[in-house]
């Protein structure tokens, strides 16, 4: 059972509704569907993770983002390694983090619409936060 605690942990242990709902107004709903924290509004829906054993998944990730055609870019003010990835169509927000063995993704969904600029900056906070309680 010990082994299992250490590599099963929710998203919703490491971001709150009230730091996702200063991003995304009133009405803001969070469930926690296998471990996979979702937070939604009208306008948009923000997923969080959690991952052990991380660090090759982490590696990987940038890896296929790139050969895609995505958008990636580090992510110093995080303050752990991280990047962010923006789909090949300007959609979607995407923050990869790694701390020790576990890794973290937070990502954005605003449907048709790209993620505004403001928006990204308080999901890096948002991601900050995170990868203090990780």
């Amino acid at each position: 059972m010990t082994a299992l605690a250490q590599t099963t942990k929710s998203g919703c242990t490491v971001v709150t509704l009230n730091e996702v709902t200063a991003i995304m107004g009133p009405g803001t709903e969070q469930k926690d569907v296998g471990g996979l924290c979702i937070f939604t509004s009208k306008a948009a829906s923000i997923t969080v993770t959690l991952t052990a054993n991380a660090s090759a998944p982490y590696q990987m990730m940038r890896i296929t983002a790139n050969q895609n055609g995505a958008t990636v870019r580090d992510e110093p003010g995080i303050g752990v390694p991280a990047f962010s990835i923006v789909g090949k169509d300007g959609h979607g927000y995407s923050i990869f983090l790694l701390k020790g063995t576990w890794g973290a993704s937070v990502s954005a969904d605003t449907g048709p619409a790209k993620v505004p600029e403001p928006i990204r900056e308080k999901l890096r906070g948002l991601v900050r936060k995170a990868a203090g309680r990780m």
